[in-house]
């Protein structure tokens, strides 16, 4: 379930195929040929991008800020839907950005705050589900639901709750994201000419499982690629493909969320929450900024927020957490180091938490809750932000992880010697010691 939007402010040759990425690739494929295509075509206004590294610099001070030139509001019209509807409404141009002159702090937008953690040690009950004689079988990492591959093949869930080998069932090389079964993707991503601001640009296939189980490539119009610089998830409904500072949604007769005006010209990464509303980060020359969708600068004002440390940040595994709020993994390299932090957006915010060391999995609770994987560790934390490190069961080895669909149990696949014991925990942990 992973997926990658990197930036740098010297160059963007190493991004992924998936999009801006640091080298996994992803997303996922799609349901229907009554797609609707929304994204608007407009003008790309052009803006100053600084190269080079500018990691801790700041706008020089102005005695009087300059006048700040408003983005252009017209009305533009709505193209017909396949129900034959149409109209006219205003919409902000897709590439309308606020590039800020001056050291006006408002504009440059709140720093997001870090917030360190120590997880407190807390042991849950496990429940062994099943022996299998397969040492190299492993749970597949999706958002939710439970699917594991290993050399003599797949492995899914059957009636009775067990997993089974399934001698039909295949999985591609790339990674999935989406839900298994019913919402699960892939995608293949061919490099092709960089777009006009030098920005990598692939055409995307995108493939889907049908309820025969068998991967299917998607068509929209008659095609079966489609051009951007990034594929995502969308949490909503189908996936989103990126194309400059536009969207269009595959997969879904649902309308694909506008980016609107944003801090910085180029689009490092999207998020979609499960509610449809959409999330973006953006690149300018003093920064990297957060933000939701917005159609006017007082929006921009209110809601963007600097990330700190610089402008090299990428952005890999992203999870829903109940309908408005979202978690993912965030990386940022400042002077040579590399630094992981997990991003979240909840209830009070924007916030970051460093991490050690890369996550493997994320996956979310019912109740807004997370789970983690990090270093062959289970950590877990509260829908009320308290973090927990997890005893594994004794003797278990190697490990992998998956929660299950309806998002109310944890399941790890552990080696115990030549064997894969497969154990389950609830996901919503009830009598944990107090926070240390």
């Amino acid at each position: 379930m992973l997926g990658f939007a990197c930036a740098r402010s010297d160059t963007l040759a190493s991004l992924g195929p998936f999009g801006p990425t640091r080298g996994l690739g992803l997303f996922h494929a799609i349901e229907s040929d009554s797609d609707r295509l929304t994204g608007m075509r407009s003008p790309t206004l052009l803006a100053a991008i600084a190269a080079g590294w500018l990691a801790g610099c700041s706008p020089e001070p102005q005695s009087q800020p300059k006048a700040q030139p408003q983005p252009s509001v017209e009305p533009v019209a709505a193209r017909a839907d396949e129900t034959g509807e149409s109209g006219e409404q205003p919409e902000v141009e897709d590439e309308a950005v606020i590039e800020i002159e001056g050291a006006n702090s408002k504009r440059e937008g709140k720093a997001v705050p870090i917030k360190p953690f120590t997880p407190t040690p807390a042991t849950v009950p496990w429940r062994e589900l099943q022996t299998l004689d397969e040492p190299s079988l492993e749970l597949v990492s999706v958002a939710s639901g439970v699917v594991a591959r290993s050399r003599s093949g797949v492995y899914e869930l059957g009636k009775d709750g067990q997993l089974a080998l399934q001698p039909e069932l295949t999985l591609p090389g790339a990674p999935l994201l989406g839900h298994w079964p019913k919402d699960v993707w892939y995608a293949e991503a061919t490099p092709v000419e960089p777009d006009s601001d030098g920005r990598p640009t692939f055409d995307y296939r995108v493939h889907r499982l049908d309820r025969e189980h068998r991967w299917v490539a998607h068509e929209y119009k008659r095609q079966q690629s489609f051009r951007g610089q990034a594929l995502r998830k969308g949490w909503h409904a189908g996936v989103l493909v990126r194309d400059g500072g536009s969207l269009i949604r595959l997969g879904h007769r649902k309308p694909a969320p506008k980016i609107g005006m944003r801090m910085g010209k180029i689009v490092l990464d999207t998020i979609e929450t499960a509610s449809g509303r959409l999330y973006n980060i953006s690149q300018r020359p003093n920064g990297v900024y957060v933000q939701e969708t917005c159609f006017s600068q007082s929006c921009i004002d209110e809601h963007a927020k600097k990330l700190p440390s610089g402008n090299e940040w990428s952005f890999s595994i992203q999870v829903p957490r109940q309908r408005n709020s979202f978690s993912m993994v965030a990386t940022v390299k400042l002077d040579g180091a590399i630094s992981h932090q997990l991003l979240h957006y909840e209830t009070g915010g924007w916030s970051l938490e460093p991490l050690l060391r890369e996550p493997t999995g994320l996956w979310p609770a019912e109740d807004g809750g997370l789970w983690m994987l990090i270093g062959g560790e289970l950590r877990y934390r509260t829908a009320k932000g308290q973090w927990y490190a997890i005893a594994l069961p004794d003797g278990a080895g190697k490990v992998s992880a998956a929660i299950s669909a309806d998002l109310r149990e944890l399941w790890i696949a552990a080696r115990v010697g030549e064997r894969t014991v497969v154990f389950a925990t609830e996901a919503i942990v009830q009598g944990l010691p107090a926070p240390s």
